[in-house]
């Protein structure tokens, strides 16, 4: 993402960002260096209006990404309560837990938690 000073007076059309920035990239994977380079390189060709960039590398996620946890709130028993019922169990049903283990498992967390702070 760049602002006009990195396009201005055809300095860089957007393709041409894109180009060098690629060819930059097989070279390093600092991209906050490649980003203050990017800025340079605007300087000497020419530009002379503002400029600000922003480089964003979108990968996958799945080496880094947390385990699904399912902590179970309180659950209301009320004839009022049916929707709450209904998300509350597809919730626990999304999270691999039938009603009553996340029931028990509420229980099991509360039981915990008294014992520590009792």
């Amino acid at each position: 993402m760049a602002c006009d000073g990195i396009y201005e007076a055809d300095i860089f059309s957007r393709q041409d960002v894109i180009d060098w920035i690629a060819a930059k990239m097989e070279k390093t994977d600092d991209l906050a260096q490649i980003c203050a380079s990017l800025l340079d390189e605007c300087l000497e060709r020419g530009s002379h209006d503002n400029m600000s960039a922003m480089i964003i590398e979108f990968k996958d996620g799945t080496d880094y990404a947390a385990e699904v946890e399912f902590v179970p709130g309180p659950w209301y028993d009320g004839e009022q309560d049916k929707k709450f019922q209904t998300a509350y169990t597809a919730d626990a049903l999304a999270a691999g837990f039938a009603l009553e283990k996340a029931l028990a498992l509420r229980q099991v967390n509360e039981s915990k938690k008294s014992s520590t702070t009792g």
